[in-house]
């Protein structure tokens, strides 16, 4: 007989969102809309390894959940990953274990600061071990699952990452251009901010809208930049928008850029497209297959793809979108008509759920509330 109860375990809150917390909380909802009970924990803790101390937490957690009824548990892989033997405890104690992979040790130590290729190496060995002890893995994209494969061996179910229903961007003029991400070295403000010196000869109006809590040192960087004599007053740097502000910030745009190093997806690539904003990513990062999505009802690419850490190749991408009418209206026409074949965060449960054999549709259809479980633990 299948479950329907679901426990997840993620890192405590970061002080901000990043994609892969907007997508826990969305699975969560989503699972309890369809009425399959979800107990959510939070664990404060130095991820993705941890102190001993915190590893003996995560095993506390896994092995009290066995003995409370629970069999299914999807683990974030950003406290899961670098804890193999927790993970083995586990799934010795009968407990079926998930991980969420929204990103890979290797690329989150890279992302956040530089690393010794040994310590890279241990880091990738930890990950290998924890695939190998538990029962599945979950990815965001297929770029990520075919990731996991490449470096691991390991096969993972894709789960895309939702979009929430949002109002059609208006835009502005001069043509408004938004970079969503946190302020980090690997999301590449400071590239896309080179790239806009260049462009002074053409109007325009950019927006950063991130938190600049992630990397304080990057942070002041990227501000010292947008208040160079040759920015200021073109560049606005809001911080972390949700809400009314972050759907503001949405209408007024008219091209989304995220010049990163690597991405797994592109959360908010999606969302450019949910309110019919065309975008450029990364070449050979996930964020291509979030663009993608725009071709999934048959139209065009909502948008342009190539080697975006490279400021003077984004420079030209960025002249030629800011100066063709005809590309304008290109990306614009197919962004918008990609907007009602976008995946929902229901579609996401949904594949989680069939993945960890979590029945779907079988309970009574009514939303289940929040667990007592629910909580930060540490």
């Amino acid at each position: 007989m299948s479950p329907h109860r679901i426990d997840l375990v993620a890192a405590a809150p970061l002080g901000w969102n990043s994609g892969g917390s907007v997508y826990n909380d969305k699975l969560v909802a989503a699972l309890r809309d369809a009425g399959i009970a979800v107990h959510a924990y939070s664990l404060t803790g130095d991820w993705p390894e941890g102190s001993a101390a915190d590893r003996e937490r995560l095993a506390s957690l896994l092995l009290g959940l066995a003995g409370d009824g629970g069999r299914v548990v999807v683990v974030d892989g950003l406290v899961g990953l670098g804890c193999p033997d927790e993970i083995a405890q586990a799934e010795r104690a009968g407990i079926e274990v998930w991980l969420l992979v929204h990103v890979s040790l290797a690329d989150l130590a890279v992302g956040t600061h530089s690393v010794a290729a040994s310590e890279a190496a241990r880091l990738a060995g930890l990950e290998r071990a924890a695939l190998g002890a538990c029962s599945g893995a979950i990815a965001p994209s297929r770029f990520a699952a075919a990731t996991l494969v490449q470096r691991c061996g390991v096969e993972a179910v894709v789960a895309h990452p939702g979009v929430d229903p949002a109002p059609q961007a208006r835009g502005s003029r001069p043509a408004q251009l938004v970079c969503v991400a946190a302020l980090l070295p690997a999301k590449g403000q400071l590239v896309f901010l080179e790239a806009l010196e260049g462009l002074l000869d053409v109007p325009w109006g950019a927006t950063l809208v991130g938190s600049d809590q992630a990397d304080r040192a990057y942070a002041r960087e990227v501000r010292r930049a947008a208040a160079s004599p040759r920015l200021a007053g073109r560049v606005r740097l809001t911080g972390e928008l949700r809400g009314p502000a972050l759907e503001a910030a949405w209408d007024a745009a008219d091209l989304s850029v995220l010049p990163s190093a690597h991405e797994t997806f592109g959360m908010s690539v999606v969302e450019s497209l949910a309110h019919g904003v065309p975008a450029l990513v990364p070449a050979g990062t996930g964020a291509e297959e979030a663009l993608a999505l725009s071709l999934a009802g048959g139209v065009g690419l909502a948008g342009g793809i190539g080697e975006l850490r490279d400021a003077a190749v984004l420079r030209e991408l960025l002249r030629t979108w800011l100066t063709d009418a005809g590309q304008r209206s290109a990306f614009a026409a197919a962004a918008r008509a990609a907007r009602p074949t976008l995946p929902t965060w229901a579609d996401t449960a949904a594949t989680v759920a069939e993945a960890v054999g979590v029945e779907w549709g079988a309970a009574d259809g009514a939303p289940a509330e929040a667990s007592e479980g629910d909580g930060r633990l540490g």
